[in-house]
């Protein structure tokens, strides 16, 4: 829930006093990260498209190793509860068990974690490496 005004706090604080608990629960707040743009995400799938039609993968595979070269290091880096659940859950699969987790049907979630910050380093690693192998790729602003 994003609070915006104290009209948003008096409606969670009124939320909150109708819970009848039968036991211990946690609730967390912490200060609202905007998350990716959709030029950010129209991007990075513009690209993998074009990847599609000049490499030898599908673009949904070019999706999945992107979200596992780059997406996951950065989600790791900058996220202790991200990095302790991928670790414990992902980390001991092969590599091709790992890529498969990142689409359909697993759809591991990556990229609509970050926040534009992270997503703007990922769609600059993701853009060097692409470039580094030969994909000519569509000139967006990110």
């Amino acid at each position: 829930m994003t609070i915006q005004n104290q009209e948003g706090l008096d409606n969670m604080m009124q939320m909150l006093g109708q819970i009848e608990l039968e036991f211990p629960i946690d609730v967390q707040i912490e200060k609202h990260k905007k998350k990716r743009t959709a030029t950010q995400n129209n991007t990075a799938n513009k690209w993998y498209r074009d990847c599609e039609k000049q490499g030898d993968m599908k673009a949904w595979e070019y999706r999945a190793y992107c979200k596992l070269h780059f997406g996951i290091p950065i989600l790791r880096r900058d996220s202790e509860k991200f990095k302790a659940v991928y670790d414990r859950d992902v980390k001991p699969y092969t590599y091709e068990q790992k890529l498969s987790f990142m689409v359909e049907p697993f759809n591991f979630e990556v990229t609509n974690l970050m926040n534009v910050k992270q997503h703007s380093e990922f769609l600059d690693m993701v853009e060097r490496h692409l470039r580094e192998q030969g994909f000519e790729l569509t000139q967006v602003n990110k």
